[in-house]
């Protein structure tokens, strides 16, 4: 996973900005990406993106716990078992939930 990937900010209504206005606003949020890019390489996204693409092509789900430090900033994620994680449906097929080697609302 030597390569990775690379986040890239947007306007959300890029057509409706000037050249001047879209430049000002990437510079004004550039912590974000700052951030985004910090936080990514803190929890190894790239690994856990690898990890989610062949645990989805294999069992068709993948799931991934979030472990949050003292300020609930994301520290790590660690993948679950693919085998354990069941999709809760109500009676319109709207995901309510999961269950979680047999407990109901873990996540």
């Amino acid at each position: 996973m030597s390569q990775g990937f690379e986040t890239v900010l947007e306007p959300a209504e890029p057509q409706r900005l000037s050249e001047q206005e879209k430049e000002r606003l990437l510079k004004d949020y550039a912590y974000v990406k700052s951030e985004t890019d910090e936080l990514n390489k803190e929890v190894n996204l790239d690994q856990t993106l690898f990890i989610s693409q062949v645990k989805r092509s294999i069992y068709g789900k993948c799931g991934f716990e979030i472990v949050v430090d003292e300020d609930l900033v994301p520290e790590r994620l660690l993948p679950l078992e693919s085998t354990s994680l069941k999709p809760k449906l109500n009676d319109s097929w709207e995901l309510t939930g999961f269950e979680y080697k047999g407990k109901s609302d873990f996540y």
